[in-house]
Order: C-alpha cells, then structure tokens, then sequence
C-alpha cells in the first residue's frame, strides 16, 4: 500500500462524487508534469488524502490503477487542461471534520519528502496535482 496527497481545489466536487481522480497526459506545450504522471503509480487498495483549500477533506482507496479517459465533462470551465488523460476510481470518505494543514504542518513537515513535496516550506500546497507521501507521513 502507497500513500498519496491530491490537491483537488477546482475539481474536488466533480471528482468526489464521481468517484474518481482524474490528470491530463500532458500540458498545453505537449510536456508531461510529474505530478500529473504519477497518476501511473497508484495501484488498487492505495490511500489518497484530498486536499483542498488548506484542508484535507477526505480520504479515499483506489479502487483501480491509472486508465486512459478522456477529461471529464463535468469538469467544464474548471478544466481547462489537455483532453486526453488518465482515470483512477476511487472511493472517498468525508471528514467529519477536515484537517487544517496548519494545525498538523509541524508534525507532517519532517515526514515528507524534501523533493516534490505537496507543501511549500511556508506550509501551503504545492501548485500540483498528485504527490507520493511516505508510509510515516500517510499513516
């Protein structure tokens, strides 16, 4: 089992209750991003923590590896990415009570990776999509 963090600001509604994460293959100057093809990675049975605005929001396990799909319609005006990409369902579970980034930042900073962490060092999100945590950093 793998953990993984999801910054879903935009796309957190659509996503959550369709089940699913979703990444563009590539950018609008045809480059793959890291965090987009890591979505290859995530393998059935992972844990993924949804951040949004600050807080995660819920936590899910992938019900399925990374696919090819085309960019969800409901996304709409929010995605404006490249349409060919990649699908992972999910299941999610709602926190009664989301976690403030900032009341656990202290404890979660040492526990991350020093390169392509999901926070910066002024402990707000990473402008990214999907990053590997640590099991010390997950659990």
């Amino acid at each position: 089992m793998a953990y993984w963090w999801v910054s879903q600001n935009r796309t957190y509604r659509h996503e959550r209750d369709g089940g699913y994460l979703w990444a563009p293959k590539l950018n609008k100057r045809g480059y793959p991003q890291h965090h987009w093809t890591a979505m290859t990675d995530v393998q059935p049975g992972d844990v993924v923590f949804s951040f949004v605005r600050q807080k995660i929001r819920a936590i899910s396990l992938a019900k399925s590896a990374a696919y090819d799909a085309p960019q969800p319609t409901e996304f709409g005006a929010a995605g404006s990415w490249e349409k060919s990409g990649w699908r992972i369902n999910v299941s999610y579970q709602e926190l009664l009570e989301p976690i403030a980034i900032s009341d656990v930042a202290t404890l979660l900073e040492p526990l991350l990776p020093s390169v392509r962490s999901p926070l910066t060092v002024n402990r707000t999100g990473v402008q990214g999509y999907l990053f590997s945590i640590p099991p010390g950093a997950g659990k």
